[in-house]
């Protein structure tokens, strides 16, 4: 058994702070970015991230049954920072902060998920949570730096057809 109540994953990418920001504050499109989260919608009326708002995801496990949580955005800072906290079950309550801080190499994305409470955790089998977190990071760079190769590439598009005009 294992106590855990702060961990730390931090990544670098080459994309903006800003579009990172903008991918993982977008709390929809998690299922894009985490094998553990099948939704994520907005709930009583938001229709993006604000401090205070609420949304609903489902979570599958790789054991047991899926369950839907429902947390609410703590904090907020355009470019900078974006967190939310949820309540599991028998398990207290987990604030997840994501950090979007500039680097020489783009952005350093720091996601630091802490509970209020020492959480005892007892392996299943599954994965634990920073390794779920580590995974939703890395493919939210992944599709990051995809945009800015692409902006990359379409303003050389730019750039040549405008020498050849």
């Amino acid at each position: 058994m294992q106590t855990l109540d702060r961990d730390e994953v931090r990544l670098v990418t080459s994309a903006s702070p800003a579009r990172v920001h903008a991918l993982i504050a977008d709390v929809t499109r998690m299922p894009e970015f985490s094998p553990e989260v099948v939704w994520c919608r907005w709930l009583d009326g938001a229709t993006g991230p604000a401090v205070g708002a609420r949304f609903a995801a489902r979570n599958k496990f790789r054991r047991g049954p899926s369950a839907v949580n429902k947390p609410v955005i703590t904090g907020l800072q355009a470019g900078r920072l974006v967190s939310w906290s949820r309540t599991e079950p028998f398990g207290g309550t987990v604030e997840w902060t994501y950090e979007f801080l500039p680097h020489a190499d783009g952005t350093e994305v720091v996601v630091a998920p802490v509970s209020a409470t020492t959480v005892h955790v007892v392996s299943s089998g599954g994965m634990a949570g920073w390794q779920i977190a580590l995974i939703a990071i890395g493919a939210a760079l992944l599709a990051a730096t995809a945009a800015v190769v692409l902006d990359r590439a379409r303003a050389a598009r730019r750039a040549a057809s405008a020498t050849t005009a």
